[in-house]
């Protein structure tokens, strides 16, 4: 997991994805989670923000169906960290 103090962001999985991908985050405050997929090229495919409640949680995102096959980075942002995953689509 990426952490920054008690803020907690795990790997997401399953990783080749087929429609929805899942990960870990633990949180000490409420918090709102922006994600980003972009082509290997930059383009962002897809955005969008998720409210996150204090304590354990595992999100999804579903991913947009008319998303090819391929390989796509997947960035997560909160006001204290930012992560990046590189993710394959089946």
């Amino acid at each position: 997991m990426h952490r920054d103090d008690q803020l907690a962001i795990g790997n997401p999985a399953p990783n080749p994805v087929d429609n929805k991908i899942f990960f870990p985050v633990s949180t000490p405050t409420d918090i709102w989670l922006e994600y980003e997929i972009f082509s290997q090229t930059g383009q962002i495919l897809q955005k969008g923000i998720i409210e996150i409640r204090r304590g354990s949680n595992q999100v999804e995102i579903g991913l947009d169906h008319g998303l090819p096959a391929g390989i796509y980075l997947l960035n997560l942002l909160t006001e204290e960290m930012y992560v990046a995953f590189k993710l394959m689509k089946k």
